[in-house]
């Protein structure tokens, strides 16, 4: 039932009997969001229930059997239509600890201003952009509002590496969506997370719980944390999965270096800046002379960017604002790479946000679209004033302001709203 509570926040949970459930979604293809559970041995005339609701969802179906006594039946039944054990769920719970030495990442709770951070971690930890972030933050901001869940994020010298999600109930505190980001695996960042967790169920005295699959090889990281096996869970699949979740094609990051300038734009940019958290004036020197800031903080600006923490993250992107801190993370191999121009107009619109974040505004309110958002209209308008002073011409204007994100109508839209329309 823990996993059934928290699952619910991502998936529809419908009631096939009183011991037999289905986990179903549109929009998460696995079968961990597609499959029919048992909580006790179940008349196996609720597997063709099971079906027909995965074939009106369009799913493919799946089934996770314990291997506990009595479930022999339902096994043989699904053997009977085709089904096959394709994978195990292993179901784990802390023991002794055994975390002496292990993880040095900073582990806190995250609230709906955390949101952000955590999704992006999620995502490109599990799915490598191919699941959309809108989809997860849905998921995310139901599960934000459950008194049950909490939101851990972990961070290695500021920048966001690692997510987990505790969800409770009477007799126990699970621990799900455990991910670190591909390039910070084997730094001790899980261990950290799971030191923590730990210590959330042992303060509510109750028993720590998670669920891997055997197929994830993870089964010996936890057990030598002080993890032991109570059951399995084996999953009954007809094909292998083929497409866990929706296909889109990655970020393509296009820098577009071309006709780059070097005009003195009367400020420094540390382009070799090492990943990691800096002082704002340790990459970006002479931005609190500029009138377009001033315009933005004031009288106070040197004292407003001198408050600011630069992010640098190894990994490809561009730059945004954390809204649960207010820190700019800026993407290393853009830094190093991009137009000149590029990386000016961009702190001087992440600051624009900065601004709005110190103001409490929701930075990210996705009742509109990007374009339409009132805070990316206000941060493109300082950004292309600036850009026409600095003398950018309406073509590379256009060409600076194209996302892979956004295309179409909406982009034409906003053309002419910033007056770069025909």
């Amino acid at each position: 039932m823990n996993e059934v509570g928290w699952w619910s926040n991502w998936a529809s949970v419908t009631w096939q009997t009183k011991n037999c459930y289905v986990i179903h979604s549109r929009e998460y293809g696995e079968p961990l969001f597609n499959h029919c559970g048992f909580l006790s041995p179940e008349d196996p005339g609720a597997i063709g229930q099971a079906e027909r609701l995965f074939a009106e969802q369009g799913a493919e179906p799946s089934f996770f059997v314990p291997d506990l006594d009595g479930y022999d039946r339902v096994a043989k039944s699904l053997e009977g239509k085709g089904y096959a054990s394709q994978d195990e769920l292993v179901v784990m719970e802390m023991g002794r600890p055994a975390y002496a030495g292990r993880g040095r990442a900073e582990v806190s709770a995250v609230g709906p201003r955390g949101l952000t951070e955590w999704v992006r971690v999620y995502v490109q930890s599990f799915y490598e952009e191919l699941v959309p972030r809108q989809v997860v933050r849905g998921s995310l901001k139901r599960a934000a509002g459950d008194a049950r869940a909490i939101l851990l994020l972990a961070r290695l010298d500021g920048l966001p590496v690692g997510t987990t999600a505790l969800y409770e109930d009477e007799e126990m505190v699970g621990a799900y969506c455990v991910g670190v980001l591909p390039e910070f695996r084997r730094q001790g960042v899980a261990a950290s997370m799971m030191r923590f967790a730990h210590g959330v169920a042992r303060e509510r005295k109750k028993r720590l719980v998670l669920q891997t699959f055997r197929a994830d090889s993870a089964q010996g990281f936890y057990e030598r944390l002080g993890f032991h096996r109570v059951y399995t869970k084996k999953v009954y699949l007809r094909e292998p999965p083929t497409g866990d979740a929706p296909r889109r094609p990655p970020p393509r990051f296009d820098f577009r270096r071309e006709g780059e300038t070097h005009a003195d734009l009367g400020v420094r940019i540390d382009r070799q800046a090492k990943p990691g958290a800096h002082a704002f004036s340790r990459v970006f020197r002479g931005f609190e002379k500029l009138e377009a800031l001033k315009s933005v903080f004031g009288d106070r600006t040197g004292e407003e960017l001198a408050g600011v923490t630069i992010v640098i993250d190894p990994r490809r992107g561009y730059m945004h604002v954390d809204d649960e801190n207010g820190s700019v993370y800026v993407s290393q191999p853009y830094l190093e790479s991009a137009d000149q121009r590029y990386i000016y107009l961009d702190i001087i619109h992440e600051l624009v946000h900065v601004k709005q974040f110190r103001e409490g505004r929701e930075l990210y309110d996705e009742r509109f679209t990007y374009f339409e958002r009132p805070t990316e209209v206000e941060a493109y308008g300082v950004a292309v004033a600036e850009a026409r002073r600095i003398g950018m011409t309406k073509e590379e204007l256009v060409e600076y302001l194209k996302v892979e994100w956004v295309e179409g109508q909406e982009f034409l839209r906003f053309l002419e709203k910033v007056g770069l329309g025909r």
